[in-house]
């Protein structure tokens, strides 16, 4: 697919994706959302499973401080010696 093709592609996801979006919640972050949801899939291969992707909520912070990891993420816990 060529880069005028893919932008366009792009572009319908990122407004279906807005359309689903449309929640009192995130409702006035739905464009970075949905901008995020297409990035996320383009990632995928062809061959990976929609599930690979996941949401995890943190607690703290603002919705506007939300971001895409490329890879795994994993919550830090603390421990200290002796921590079972």
């Amino acid at each position: 697919m060529n880069r005028a093709g893919k932008e366009e592609r792009d572009d319908s996801l990122v407004k279906c994706a807005e359309t689903v979006l449309n929640s009192k919640l995130i409702s006035s972050h739905k464009n970075m959302f949905a901008c995020m949801i297409v990035e996320a899939v383009n990632i995928l291969d062809d061959d990976l499973d929609m599930k690979m992707i996941g949401i995890k909520h943190v607690t703290g912070g603002s919705v506007g401080a939300s971001f895409l990891v490329k890879g795994v993420a994993f919550k830090k816990t603390f421990s200290y010696a002796g921590f079972e």
